[in-house]
């Protein structure tokens, strides 16, 4: 997904807006953890455990 899309899923799931510069940083972090992975503009979880979890979650 792009930051755009992984955003406005965040928002709808929490029903509020969130700061464009916090979740930069946040989107950030993730990354620098090795929890997230950025190809091009796209973000995927790195982790196949975790993403069938997260994709669990969110059906």
């Amino acid at each position: 997904m792009r930051w755009a899309e992984i955003k406005r899923a965040v928002e709808a799931q929490e029903g509020a807006e969130i700061d464009d510069k916090n979740f930069t940083e946040l989107i950030h972090h993730l990354v620098k953890m090795g929890i997230l992975e950025k190809t091009g503009e796209h973000y995927a979880i790195a982790d196949p455990i975790v993403r069938r979890a997260v994709e669990k979650y969110l059906r």
